[in-house]
């Protein structure tokens, strides 16, 4: 940063800092994307959490959990999901079961495996309330797309735009894109 000399009596005072185009790209460009990587990323590990809440021990069935977290976890799904499982000390009975029935194989290590695994053993009508919440788990949609779609967006717009517009314009335009859905909800009149 460069010195900022002293005002002298009787000589006109200079502006207190030079803006460089480092300065102004570091401002305009580089906090705000770092801001919006920011508020996605917290975004993402909210929603991540939060079906971490609801599905609790399930995923990790395959890790032998004690009977009373699964128990917790079965009661919170069965609340949660209260049309599609029939009944929690049901879906307890089959998760503790189920555990244990897969606590050998060693190729079970996901909840895509367990799926397949009660699939292809056809042990659906033995299981019918795991089966249905290890489907709702796996079509769940935790989704990363809105911040790649963020870079992207300033990516397609730097490249397209880049010869004829100015710098200024050029962020502009990029945080409206970025910002497509708080653009919706502005009143320009």
């Amino acid at each position: 940063m460069p010195k900022i000399p002293r005002e002298k009596k009787g000589e006109r005072s200079q502006p207190l800092t030079e803006i460089t185009g480092k300065i102004d790209f570091i401002r305009n460009v580089y906090y705000v994307i770092i801001d919006t990587l920011k508020c996605q990323l917290s975004s993402r590990r909210q929603a991540y959490e939060k079906i971490s809440d609801i599905y609790g021990c399930i995923p990790t069935l395959y890790k032998t959990p004690s009977s009373i977290v699964i128990r917790d976890t079965c009661e919170t799904l069965a609340k949660y999901f209260i049309d599609d499982v029939e009944n929690s000390s049901l879906l307890i009975d089959e998760c503790i079961l189920f555990s244990k029935l897969i606590s050998t194989d060693k190729n079970v290590k996901s909840v895509l495996s367990m799926y397949k695994y009660i699939k292809t053993k056809e042990l659906d009508c033995m299981f019918p309330n795991l089966e249905i919440v290890m489907r709702m788990y796996l079509s769940t949609a935790v989704s990363n797309c809105s911040g790649e779609r963020a870079f992207s967006v300033l990516k397609r717009v730097k490249s397209y735009l880049r010869s004829t517009m100015k710098e200024e314009r050029l962020n502009a335009l990029a945080i409206f894109s970025i910002e497509a859905e708080l653009v919706e909800k502005l009143d320009f009149k």
